[in-house]
């Protein structure tokens, strides 16, 4: 795994750099007419950092569609992710990693269980929606309380035909 994530982060900047990063458009196009999204109340989403597939645009719309939008805050000391509803990009500040968080604010907390949808990044994914993440863990023990639909979002070279798999891993029911 820890090969396959090294190979695959280098290759996702270099595409991205290279200007890749225009595929991020199509990527949330194909997103935003999916029939999960359009009838999804409440979208978990992530704030993309370096060669991700950018969200910015994806949240934009969620929230323009009056669609309740979360983001992960992490929280190291437990080693767990939060989820915390957002009102406006603006309202997103530096936190753990270097990744846009929202405020950890009283009455925003939401709940897995609300979550109809859950958009997730990864380094890697299989066609059976099997994931390899950044390799700390916090995304595997969090998508088993999600009960709503979740779809990994990825370049189409990140796909790869087997990802290795451990038991606490949960898949991804579709890849975009």
């Amino acid at each position: 795994k820890q090969e396959m994530r090294k190979a695959m982060l280098e290759k996702r900047e270099t595409h991205h750099s290279a200007g890749g990063h225009v595929n991020c458009i199509e990527i949330m196009d194909r997103i935003l007419y999916l029939p999960e999204f359009l009838s999804a109340k409440c979208v978990l989403l992530y704030s993309s950092k370096g060669g991700e597939v950018h969200t910015d645009g994806i949240i934009r719309s969620a929230l323009a569609a009056g669609k309740k939008v979360a983001l992960p805050v992490t929280d190291r000391e437990n080693h767990a992710l939060h989820l915390y509803e957002i009102k406006g990009v603006n309202e997103l500040a530096l936190g753990a990693f270097g990744i846009l968080e929202p405020a950890v604010r009283e009455g925003r907390e939401v709940l897995p269980a609300e979550v109809d949808l859950a958009l997730i990044p990864g380094v890697s994914f299989d066609r059976r929606g099997h994931r390899i993440g950044y390799g700390m863990g916090y995304y595997d023990f969090f998508l088993k309380k999600i009960s709503g639909k979740k779809i990994g979002i990825c370049y189409s070279f990140q796909i790869v035909e087997k990802v290795p798999e451990e038991p606490h891993d949960v898949a991804m029911d579709a890849l975009v």
